[in-house]
């Protein structure tokens, strides 16, 4: 009788019971904060992957702009070599007006390099 009586009180003991319980649901709570973190960092991440890409497009459209500044300005000193041949000696008014040219080409590259560098 002694066995039956041991074995109801253990049955009658809610202790171990409450306990589980409580472990559960603090490991149930535990894992929906940790869920909510990997939502609130796969947010992140897809804010941050939107952020590379575009800055990825920004760079590129600064690369293209330089490489469009580098042939203008190596179209600008060929143009400015070959205005410089052409100043010969003669009149005053022939060499202004070359000169004048070749000035106007150097200030339109500075003005586009000066551009591009803003």
């Amino acid at each position: 009788m002694f066995g039956l009586e041991s074995a109801k009180a253990a049955l009658d003991d809610n202790g171990v019971s409450s306990g589980l319980n409580s472990k559960l649901t603090q490991l149930q709570k535990s894992k929906d904060d940790v869920v909510k973190e990997i939502q609130r960092l796969q947010q992140k991440l897809l804010t941050i992957e939107g952020d590379i890409k575009t800055m990825t497009s920004k760079l590129d459209e600064v690369k293209a702009s330089k490489q469009k500044l580098k042939g203008d300005l190596s179209m600008g000193f060929a143009e400015v070599k070959a205005l410089t041949k052409q100043v010969v000696l003669g009149t005053n008014e022939s060499d202004t007006a070359v000169i004048s040219s070749v000035d106007s080409i150097r200030m339109k590259a500075i003005t586009t390099i000066h551009q591009f560098l803003q």
